[in-house]
């Protein structure tokens, strides 16, 4: 029962040990421009039209942008000072706020987490307002002015691109990780076999200090192959980053050549977010189960002590009164 009680508690201060996830959300407005006046016919239509469809999608899958998360991540500074530009993409959800089951809505909700309330209301907002003025550079009504921008922020992702593709041939060109790779393999297969070999070999009292060498080596192999993924990882994300907002780019600029510019919608941030008051990962309930876990031994220990003074529970002492 004591091992049961103990592994509970521990269990359960573990639990209480993992860091809470706190979210927080702000809303972006989408806002459609009036279109010109047809009063000689009348459509009537069940649901939103294919092009409002397409326009919605694309102002969701924007919030997800390269671009955003580089400038988000200048205005944090020294806050969330570990995390990457690619990290707070990671930490960013989009949906739409629907109304019995619409599949789309003139209202974006941007989701951010982060460790801390503030810092998730911070990001929430400051993405959020990122997203507007970028969705917002991108779609301007006038089209000339708005092609003319388009098409220099075209060439400088452009530009961006083939740097950044540049620099991960570059970076694969030297990468040597498969050598490292197949190093490790041999220092592991050697290893393997100075194990089994080290109490009947000749030279077996020079056996555990080889072995502490290959081990040796083999960590920082493993560290120096961790490196290279991880650099290999970031230089990928940072080229198709850079891409996808080239991607976005050309499809706005053949959105505005095609002189649809006046039905565009425009965005703005409808309200900023607001520090969580409580987390997402650890419910009231969830802690309320985890302190009364903690607070089993307590009680077993105090249940025992009373039973070895010879204590009685209040309940027993009223049956025994009746049995007299």
């Amino acid at each position: 029962m004591a091992v049961l009680l103990a592994a509970l508690a521990g269990g359960a201060l573990q639990s209480w040990k993992r860091p809470p996830v706190y979210e927080a959300v702000a809303d972006v407005a989408i806002g459609h421009a009036q279109p010109l006046p047809a009063p000689q016919v009348i459509v009537m239509e069940k649901g939103p039209s294919d092009e409002k469809v397409a326009s919605s999608a694309a102002l969701r899958g924007l919030v997800h942008q390269g671009e955003v998360a580089r400038v988000v991540r200048e205005r944090l500074g020294e806050r969330l000072a570990g995390v990457s530009a690619v990290g707070l993409l990671e930490m960013i959800d989009s949906d739409f706020v629907t109304y019995r089951g619409r599949p789309l809505s003139d209202l974006i909700r941007i989701t951010a987490r982060a460790s801390t309330p503030q810092d998730a209301a911070d990001l929430a907002t400051i993405w959020a307002e990122e997203y507007v003025a970028s969705v917002n550079r991108m779609q301007r009504l006038e089209a000339g002015g708005g092609l003319n921008a388009l098409q220099t922020e075209l060439a400088a992702a452009l530009q961006a691109g083939e740097q950044n593709q540049r620099r991960l041939e570059a970076f694969l060109a030297k990468d040597d990780s498969a050598a490292l790779r197949r190093e490790l393999r041999a220092n592991e297969s050697a290893t393997e076999t100075l194990w089994k070999v080290r109490g009947n070999a000749p030279d077996a009292a020079s056996a555990p200090a080889a072995i502490a060498e290959l081990e040796a080596e083999n960590r920082a192999l493993g560290a120096r192959i961790e490196a290279a993924d991880n650099a290999l990882r970031l230089l990928t994300a940072e080229r198709d980053a850079a891409y996808s907002l080239v991607r976005s780019l050309r499809d706005e600029i053949a959105r505005l050549k095609v002189d649809v510019a006046a039905a565009a919608p425009r965005v703005h941030l409808a309200s900023a977010a607001l520090a969580p008051a409580a987390p997402v990962s650890r419910s009231p309930r969830s802690a309320a189960i985890i302190a009364g876990l903690a607070a089993l031994p307590t009680a077993a220990l105090l249940a025992w002590f009373a039973h070895a003074m010879g204590v009685r529970p209040l309940i027993a002492s009223v049956r025994l009164r009746r049995r007299r």
